[in-house]
């Protein structure tokens, strides 16, 4: 290979890496983390515990966040997994709000070392002497090693968002978050220094002094609590809990009574870091049989969480005709079974999707072997050249559904990663698409010049291994939306989803390279602009495409359950894409086998001489600069659109991915209308019109009050921008050097194709999201009313060269 080519190569490869730099703090940047609300419940409180979950539940502003993670013993594991409809021995279930409840089993066998030290002197009620169930919470760690974990009991009635609450404390960095009590209970009243001799103190090591010092601190309520396991674990805050529990056990009782409450207590104001805790508002644990107050107002509209402790629980019949029960306790009861009916009538649904998908799959092969054997006739009335060049355009068509299909599900999936800056990054999952389609493109030009005849003799295997990246690409994203589906949200999921997409805009680019350059080898000249502005349409109808047949499917097959059954909305959307893409790719693949010919006997016309000079460089070099503006302008307009209708609108999915698809199919009428009256005007002329025209719609872009406004837009500015990029690749095509030259058809489509995908389709996604996010309609409206108008400035150096 020459020098240049050679520096080209490098030159073409850096350029696809520059935006990678600028993103990548972006991708390390953390998103707001599950939150665990923890229950440990016996099947007295079974009723206590589903009024507490469904309460917790209603008041939660993004319930996919949680998982309810209930701890019982082994013997009642059964009822709570008939109580909750988890079937099949599963431990875990969906509820229709998007958070996932999950039963766990006790280790009794661990917890029962704890009661060899217990006596029942310790505690207050009787009930409480062997209530293994009350020392789940110093256990966390065991079963949550490291998460944030908002401890409930099973009586009390959630009536604020706990995320707000696990989101302070995390931010805190420390170990527990106990609640402000009132009134103030001492911890004197639970811990007697002074009934243990100075003696007895320095037997077993214990400081009488500091024991002193803590009778002032607080006994905290337990009831509540916010603890980070990861930290209880490290600090060996357990080790302290058994420490005091044996202590008192040798001391016979005289040290403290109490619980696992004192326990606690004596762990943190004794043997602690310091301020090794938080307290928050007295809010979050309101006493309701144990408060100063009896105003009934306070308890029901100011209390964030209601707590029934004591013996009065809400759910024995002896307090039914509690007003505070009446009110606040029993409509949360009487409603829990509708966090499970979606998921019990997905389990029915679930059990008619195999056989769907196998009608689907029968279907669709049946089409497969009638499209195969229709095409046999009609590729025979071509020329080998000219079928090539429309099976190109179908392997294009699926390429660019896989790119645009991920519309609908990137923002929802990366909401139910958590990721806190969600709209930049469901920009970046589409557009890594083609920055990774660039690396493709510059991998299929150094093969094409190595070998410059396998476009002849193995363009088979050329399209086979592209289609199979992009195969790989789809099941690694299956993956990724089966765990999103299973409530899993943990930090390399959303690697995971890059590198997939990255494997698939490879693909992509490998086969694109190769389709353009055949425009160039098996058209003449004159022909070029016809099958480049084809090739345009085909595109188009692509990403289109994509979003329609996501929305029909999401209309056909969506249902309450199956978001239920996974984080919200980004599981059930997500699994449908990939779907759709492993389907259409392995279709395609097929069909590419079967329908491909023989190009062994066709001309070469890359090869034909043509007189060059310089205006035909800044042809070339124009061309290029203006489709990496039109990819930049039309990549950006679809996925702000999508996001508008997402978040600002609120609009259902199968709605938005058919509008948008379609503000995209109707290039395809626009291309009739242009083959009717294109001879009237030269193509710059028409470039010119179709530019102005989008200018125009820009205006109503950036002041659009309503979803209808935005689509007029789209449907506008869409097959314009488009119309004059097929005629721009037209006057590119015609205007390439003959092979061999640093600007022949292999150059040109890999500097075109990196700097239009890797630059312009890449940075428009996450350019137009990120101004709607940060800076709003207006700002991005203005973004593309500047890109638009550098391609009208710019279009007279596309004057075809004499």
């Amino acid at each position: 290979m020459s020098s240049a080519k050679y520096h080209l190569f490098l030159l073409s490869l850096l350029l696809s890496l520059i935006p990678s730099a600028a993103v990548r703090e972006s991708l390390l940047s953390d998103g707001p983390a599950t939150v665990h609300a923890f229950y440990a419940a016996d099947e007295p409180q079974i009723d206590g515990l589903s009024a507490s979950i469904h309460s917790l539940l209603v008041s939660c502003s993004q319930p996919q966040r949680l998982v309810v993670d209930v701890a019982v013993k082994a013997a009642v594991l059964p009822a709570f997994q008939a109580h909750f409809g988890m079937k099949d021995k599963s431990l875990s279930v969906g509820t229709t709000l998007g958070a996932t409840i999950r039963l766990h089993a006790l280790d009794e066998v661990k917890m029962n070392k704890l009661f060899k030290y217990q006596s029942n002197h310790y505690h207050e009620r009787a009930s409480l002497a062997k209530s293994i169930e009350k020392y789940a919470r110093l256990f966390l760690d065991g079963l949550l090693p490291d998460a944030i974990v908002v401890y409930l009991d099973t009586d009390v009635v959630v009536q604020a968002d706990v995320l707000v609450l696990a989101d302070r404390f995390a931010a805190s960095g420390k170990t527990m978050a106990f609640v402000e009590r009132v009134p103030r209970v001492s911890l004197s009243d639970y811990v007697y220094p002074r009934n243990v001799s100075d003696a007895e103190f320095t037997k077993l090591g214990i400081s009488k002094a500091a024991l002193l010092a803590a009778e002032n601190a607080t006994e905290y309520n337990a009831g509540v609590l916010v603890v980070n396991t990861k930290r209880w674990a490290s600090q060996g805050y357990m080790d302290k809990v058994t420490h005091w529990l044996r202590i008192n056990y040798l001391l016979h009782g005289k040290l403290f009574r109490g619980n696992d409450q004192t326990l606690l207590m004596l762990s943190f104001e004794v043997w602690r870091q310091p301020g090794d805790f938080i307290v928050v508002e007295r809010e979050w644990n309101v006493e309701v049989h144990h408060q100063l107050t009896t105003d009934g107002d306070f308890l029901a509209h100011q209390a964030k969480i209601l707590h029934f402790n004591g013996d009065r629980k809400p759910w024995l019949p002896s307090e039914a005709a509690d007003p505070l029960v009446k009110e606040l306790f029993r409509p949360h009861l009487e409603r829990f079974a509708s966090l499970l009916e979606a998921e019990q009538a997905h389990g029915q649904q679930h059990q008619m999707q195999p056989m769907m998908a196998a009608l689907i799959a029968l279907v669709l092969a049946l089409a497969l072997l009638a499209v195969v054997k229709v095409s046999y006739d009609w590729t025979n009335t071509m020329s080998p050249a000219e079928s090539a060049l429309h099976v190109n355009l179908m392997v294009c068509f699926q390429g660019f559904m896989n790119y645009s299909s991920v519309v609908l599900c990137a923002y929802p999936l990366c909401l139910a990663l958590n990721l806190s800056n969600a709209a930049s990054m469901s920009g970046l999952l589409i557009g890594v698409f083609m920055e990774s389609s660039a690396v493709g493109m510059g991998v299929s030009w150094k093969i094409l010049n190595v070998y410059p005849d396998i476009w002849r003799v193995h363009i088979k295997t050329y399209l086979v291994t592209g289609l199979s990246c992009q195969f790989l690409g789809a099941l690694v994203f299956c993956k990724v939306a089966l765990a999103v589906k299973y409530g899993q949200t943990h930090d390399t999921l959303i690697l995971t989803l890059l590198a997939a997409r990255i494997v698939q805009g490879f693909g992509h680019g490998l086969n694109d390279q190769f389709m353009k350059c055949c425009i160039v080898k098996l058209a003449p000249a004159v022909d070029r602009p016809r099958h480049s502005m084809k090739k345009f349409v085909s595109n188009t109808m692509g990403i289109g495409g994509g979003p329609i047949i996501i929305a029909i499917a999401y209309f056909f097959f969506h249902d309450e359950g199956g978001d239920v059954a996974g984080m919200g909305l980004g599981a059930q959307i997500s699994m449908l894409t990939a779907q759709w893409q492993l389907t259409m790719t392995i279709t395609v693949l097929v069909a590419a086998v079967l329908l491909y010919p023989s190009l062994e006997d066709v001309s070469d016309f890359g090869k034909a001489t043509s007189i060059v000079g310089g205006h035909q460089t800044a042809v070339l070099l124009a061309s290029i600069f203006l489709d990496a503006l039109r990819g930049f302008i039309t990549s950006g307009v679809e996925a702000a659109s999508c996001l508008l209708l997402q978040d600002h609108f609120e609009w259902r999915q199968d709605s938005i991915g058919f509008c948008i698809g379609l503000t995209f199919c109707l290039v395809v009428p626009a291309y009739m209308l242009h083959k009717q009256y294109q001879a009237r005007y030269s193509d710059i002329a028409w470039i010119r019109i179709y530019t102005g025209i989008a200018m125009l719609a820009t205006a109503l872009l950036g002041t659009a009050k309503q979803p209808l406004g935005i689509l007029a837009a789209d449907s506008i500015i869409f097959p314009s921008i488009y119309l004059a990029g097929a005629l721009n690749m037209g006057i590119l095509n015609t205007s390439v050097f003959p092979d061999g030259s640093l600007l022949d058809a292999n150059n040109v489509m890999l500097i075109n194709g990196i700097i239009s995908n890797g630059i312009g389709r890449f940075a428009g996604p996450i350019f137009s999201r990120s101004l709607i996010a940060h800076l709003g309609q207006k700002a991005y409206a203005s973004c593309q009313a500047l890109a638009i108008g550098s391609i009208l400035a710019s279009s007279g150096m596309l004057r075809a060269p004499m």
